[in-house]
């Protein structure tokens, strides 16, 4: 068995009207959403071990990381 892509226009998996670009969409939303998550576990381990505990404006930069992280990843519930 040979593996492709899915959806694939080609194989007509796309016979319904926004199949496929919901499943592109997706897509960049699973990725948009491990590309942040990756860069809010980076930065809260480097806010930690740095000693800015304390510093405000660091901790509110963390929260937006892992805000835009939850929002790609609710989007991508819905669309499955």
């Amino acid at each position: 068995m040979i593996c492709r892509d899915f959806p694939s226009e080609e194989e007509g998996d796309c016979y319904q009207e926004g199949f496929c670009e919901g499943w592109r969409k997706a897509r960049y939303d699973m990725i948009l959403a491990a590309v942040t998550g990756g860069f809010a576990l980076f930065y809260s381990v480097v806010l930690l071990l740095c000693g800015k505990v304390h510093n405000e404006h660091a901790w509110k930069f963390l929260f937006g990381l892992i805000l835009i992280h939850c929002k790609f990843v609710f989007f991508f519930s819905f669309l499955m």
